[in-house]
């Protein structure tokens, strides 16, 4: 997972008093971004973004760019691989699509430990920032640096969470089975004492056990670290009902309007954006629901605590796609070979 971590771009964009200028700035900081992330990678894609919308405008100007400084640069920072990366018939493909695409990733409570991570606590450059409180109203904010050499995070990162927790037991009793070996083997306690090894051992039994300390060291603190970002997670899990809203979200076809409003009004689910995002999947996943029964969802949401502007929003954009959709379905019966691909494709500029 990568993100360019620019908070707040996608209010700003869909922001109808933001000015030319401002819009033309954020867009520019966006392909600078991205042609850094391509100079990294040293690699010049074939770039594809649906006509009419922002991000059309960001891969417009990021082929622009590209192209400026292959041509004219004088010291092309694709170095001497540019001509043959731009020659080539098998480039890769870049596809921006705009976030309206698909809203309800952005809503849906996650389930994995990488997700969940994403949602839950602020990670930026691999560092996971925890606050958590001691009980007595008191906050101690803890970090934590995930290496991308780590081989716990690498397996368990896109699994769900309860294995992941599995897992970690797993490793940590692993770790303390062969930290029992060590320890036996030099006569000591604990590895914090294996300086203190028992010189009656074997010379092959010292030598293991001193070879073996950096890597045990390193193992264990690389296990209560993951340790303690899933204590965490399972009291924040806990505190807010994130299993019971991530199943109902997994099922939003089989929900009604009574589930909905049962779990909007439950003193037990303490978050109100966690109410929000609930009733906004509903929305997105429900084209047929009546005023009334919206409005009275709105309503509890209110007595909640919830900002109900985003809803607007969604209320908005579901319009348009209506009236968008009206537009060019009669264009679709016109075609005689292109198919539903065809016109999806159609949508998309190669540029």
């Amino acid at each position: 997972m990568f993100s360019l971590h620019f908070p707040n771009t996608f209010e700003a964009i869909h922001n109808p008093s933001m000015t030319d200028t401002a819009m033309g700035a954020l867009i520019d900081r966006i392909v600078t971004a991205l042609f850094s992330v391509l100079l990294t990678l040293k690699t010049i894609p074939t770039i594809c973004a649906p006509r009419g919308n922002a991000a059309e405008m960001v891969a417009t100007r990021l082929d622009a760019k590209l192209r400026e400084h292959i041509m004219n640069s004088r010291h092309n920072l694709f170095a001497d691989s540019a001509e043959d990366i731009v020659t080539q018939s098998r480039r890769p493909v870049l596809v921006l699509l705009d976030r309206d695409l698909d809203l309800s990733s952005m809503l849906t409570h996650s389930w994995t430990y990488q997700a969940l991570i994403h949602d839950l606590y602020d990670i930026q450059l691999n560092q996971v920032s925890i606050v958590q409180d001691d009980g007595s109203g008191r906050t101690s904010k803890r970090s934590y640096d995930i290496n991308t050499n780590d081989a716990f995070w690498e397996s368990n990162a896109m699994l769900p969470f309860p294995e992941v927790a599995i897992n970690i037991d797993d490793a940590s009793n692993a770790f303390k089975r062969e930290a029992d070996e060590i320890t036996r083997m030099g006569g000591v306690k604990s590895l914090d004492e294996v300086g203190d090894l028992n010189m009656g051992a074997s010379t092959k039994q010292l030598q293991r056990a001193i070879t073996t300390l950096p890597e045990l060291t390193a193992r264990k603190a690389n296990i209560d670290m993951h340790m303690n970002i899933a204590t965490s997670l399972l009291e924040m899990i806990k505190e807010r009902q994130l299993d019971v809203l991530f199943q109902m979200e997994e099922q939003l076809g089989r929900q009604t309007k009574a589930t909905i409003l049962e779990a909007i009004n439950d003193p037990e689910k303490k978050n109100p954006q966690d109410k929000l995002r609930l009733f906004a999947l509903y929305m997105l996943a429900n084209d047929g629901l009546r005023p009334g029964d919206i409005e009275e969802c709105e309503a509890a949401l209110k007595l909640a605590g919830c900002d109900l502007a985003s809803l607007e929003y969604i209320r908005k954009l579901r319009s348009l796609n209506k009236m968008n959709a009206s537009i060019t379905s009669p264009a679709l019966g016109t075609g005689t070979s292109a198919g539903p691909s065809g016109d999806l494709l159609g949508k998309f500029s190669s540029i």
